[in-house]
């Protein structure tokens, strides 16, 4: 999957990021630059990541469409 970002404020313009599913690992890759990153959803509206052996706890809700926000 590739998306197109583009966040306010943001003077580069357009962020693309690629995500391609290696396993049960995802390879996420960011104007160019690839992280590899492993996902656990340990409890409802909490996501962990974990990027090039970096964790990262997330906190938000599932709406419509499987959108996290």
């Amino acid at each position: 999957m590739e998306f197109r970002y583009h966040a306010t404020g943001d003077e580069d313009g357009v962020r693309v990021v690629k995500i391609e599913q290696d396993g049960d690992r995802y390879r996420v890759t960011v104007d160019g630059r690839a992280y590899a990153v492993e996902a656990q959803r340990p409890q409802h509206g909490v996501i962990v990541l974990n990027m090039n052996g970096r964790r990262t706890r997330m906190g938000g809700a599932m709406v419509c469409g499987g959108m996290w926000r």
